[in-house]
């Protein structure tokens, strides 16, 4: 009788778990939605502290739903084990749930300003706190860091260091995935460009450009 009991807990416990899921999933679809009416409001003022705010709010509270998640998962997992026993299906199926939400992708940002102006510091600040919290927004995703370069002018990309280090920190297999801002942000000069982007794409480390929604890996050779 107790053994039937706890099973029939067990279902219970089952669809709960999963309505509270697929309400968190449809959560991410209205921040989603949210982000990209944010987006599309400050189009011509992408970088600005205003932009950078909106999205960053979005953001935390993305963040919070990832959180949400993830402890979900965990007590639908206590759940199916103590209810149908570690070797079960159900329980299986929830272990891999949270496995995939824990897998994590070291993923990094790059973002330049060209003057050293107090405008423009606080934009660059801006644009840091807003690539760590999409970063860390994301369950599947792990914070590499942020590198950026400030009042540096110019279209050689030698000449930025923290460039220069992201790209040795690519080689050197300690990050997955690269975001920044647009193509001219990562390289005026054109040759650059497709030098670096060939180069992380023999790694198979992506670079996705967020102002043109562009991701190398996606396209035909360079």
């Amino acid at each position: 009788m107790a053994d039937s009991f706890g099973i029939k807990l067990g279902v219970e416990g089952e669809k709960e778990f999963k309505s509270a899921l697929s309400d968190i999933n449809l959560s991410f679809k209205v921040l989603g939605s949210e982000m990209k009416l944010v987006q599309s409001q400050f189009e011509k003022n992408y970088s600005s502290v205003e932009s950078l705010t909106s999205r960053n709010e979005v953001l935390n509270r993305q963040i919070e739903k990832q959180k949400e998640k993830i402890s979900t998962l965990k007590s639908a997992l206590d759940n199916a084990s103590s209810s149908f026993g570690e070797n079960d299906r159900q329980t299986h199926n929830w272990q891999i749930q949270l496995n995939n939400a824990e897998d994590k992708l070291r993923v990094a940002a790059y973002c330049r300003v060209s003057t050293a102006t107090d405008a423009q510091l606080e934009s660059l600040e801006a644009q840091k706190s807003h690539y760590e919290n999409y970063i860390n927004s994301r369950d599947d995703w792990c914070f590499a860091g942020v590198y950026y370069d400030e009042g540096i002018t110019g279209t050689k990309a030698s000449k930025r260091p923290e460039l220069m280090r992201l790209l040795a920190d690519c080689k050197a297999k300690k990050i997955d995935f690269v975001i920044t801002k647009s193509i001219s942000r990562f390289s005026r000069n054109t040759l650059d460009c497709l030098k670096y982007i060939r180069m992380l794409k023999d790694k198979n480390i992506p670079v996705f450009f967020e102002k043109e929604s562009i991701n190398p890996l996606e396209q035909p050779r360079l």
